[in-house]
């Protein structure tokens, strides 16, 4: 059974008041994972960084404190390079967990 962290990029930094009607939506596509892995009795969670001003030192204890070895991400092609800054910073925590990025973008 693997413990996944989901985390949708936040919007803020790139797209700041511009898209925020268009982006600040609910994030159907790691909702819909989740619900697969809860089915193959994963245990799961969801970050959506575009709901809170959730900054990195957030995410990397959220990642220590639950001992997460499985975590997602999303966003799109603005967000892309948030999403990588968080990689490079969880990698640093544990090498060993295993990272899928799935976007637009890829």
């Amino acid at each position: 059974m693997a413990n996944i962290l989901l985390i949708n990029s936040s919007w803020r930094p790139a797209y700041k008041n511009i898209l925020s009607l268009l982006v600040f939506q609910p994030v159907s596509n790691l909702a819909t994972i989740a619900e697969r892995a809860k089915k193959n009795s994963h245990k799961i969670n969801i970050t959506n960084l575009s709901f809170w001003k959730i900054t990195l030192t957030f995410v990397l204890n959220t990642v220590k404190k639950d001992a997460y070895n499985v975590l997602g991400f999303t966003g799109t092609t603005l967000l892309f390079l948030q999403v990588i800054q968080l990689l490079k910073e969880i990698k640093k925590i544990n090498r060993d967990i295993f990272t899928i990025v799935g976007c637009p973008h890829c």
